[in-house]
């Protein structure tokens, strides 16, 4: 049976369609027979064409732009968000809190049946062992990513008020990921993430490749082919409210993973420094357990680190050669 068979004659909204995971739902939802989506997009170029995505230009700080969109809609994967890459603690508090407002309302007056959003897991409080979805209240997130911490929390409440504690619930679904790399990502180093950026100083031969601070720093990186499986899955196998940790289930400290990138390019002469100096904030490392995830929609990482990033840095390279330089999201 074709996994995909549960969207045949339904029609799903792509927020945030031109960005990391909502450029790759697209190529998965591509040419699917039955499959209507409608793609949103605010000022980036659109990368995915196909008879059955329709674009629309809206501005989801705007609710009349949020109502317009939702007519007709049957499914809802929210992926839009204002993120300051370089510094995740950025007050981007007003624009992501009214787009999540003004969609979960928008989408519950247009009866959309499921709604997903997702969500971040920098949102937990500093704990030194592997984070369960129970722990999200238990304390403050760490400072690095107090104010962007809270209003993911108050986010995901507002997710829950609307499955459990209004009239006629809409289901909603709350994929909290670690963090996200893949083909279509940010490579620009003035805004893009750690790992895109060791991508682009592998693949352009840097030498000395500069890290910032010491290179300890442990993230749970998942490849974004696996993000949007999570979220069909998700959407397939879920009615009324739950929150699932979206992850690799395995944390890599930034050399570790710098080591990978050079084995997997074959750069075996690369002097690697780390500099003290450059670190923006004193970031906690982040370890999620996925076992929930496993159990209630059948989620595991198809792909390993390895295959995910020989994936991006195969994708990197040949949109280099294609002469349109650095992508930028």
């Amino acid at each position: 049976m074709n996994k995909l068979q549960f969207l045949k004659n339904k029609n799903i909204l792509i927020c945030g369609a031109t960005g990391l995971v909502g450029t790759n739902t697209l190529l998965k939802l591509k040419d699917v027979p039955g499959v209507k989506v409608r793609a949103v997009y605010h000022s980036r170029k659109p990368q995915v064409i196909s008879k059955n995505i329709v674009y629309v230009k809206a501005d989801l700080t705007d609710f009349n732009d949020c109502v317009r969109i939702t007519k007709g809609i049957d499914y809802v994967i929210m992926v839009a968000a204002k993120i300051a890459r370089r510094d995740p603690g950025r007050l981007y508090l007003v624009p992501n809190i009214l787009m999540s407002m003004y969609m979960l309302e928008a989408a519950y007056k247009a009866g959309v049946k499921k709604y997903v959003w997702l969500s971040s897991a920098t949102a937990y409080p500093p704990v030194k062992r592997k984070l369960k979805e129970s722990d999200m209240f238990s304390n403050d997130p760490h400072d690095a990513y107090y104010p962007i911490g809270w209003a993911t929390r108050y986010i995901e409440t507002l997710c829950k008020m609307y499955a459990k504690k209004v009239e006629n619930p809409m289901t909603t679904i709350v994929l909290r990921s670690s963090a996200i790399y893949g083909e279509y990502d940010d490579f620009e180093f003035e805004t893009c993430q750690v790992l895109p950026a060791l991508i682009r100083k592998v693949v352009e031969r840097q030498n000395p490749i500069e890290i910032w601070g010491t290179g300890s720093l442990k993230r749970d990186c998942i490849y974004v082919k696996d993000v949007v499986d999570a979220c069909l899955k998700a959407l397939n196998a879920v009615d009324g409210f739950t929150v699932l940790n979206i992850g690799l289930g395995k944390s890599y400290s930034v050399k570790e993973l710098l080591y990978l990138i050079l084995d997997i390019d074959n750069y075996d002469t690369a002097n690697i420094v780390c500099n003290k100096k450059k670190v923006l904030k004193k970031l906690p490392s982040i370890e999620i357990d996925c076992t929930k995830a496993k159990h209630t929609i059948g989620f595991m990482p198809s792909y390993t680190i390895k295959e995910g990033l020989a994936n991006t840095i195969a994708w990197y390279r040949s949109y280099r050669r294609s002469g349109d330089g650095v992508k930028k999201n």
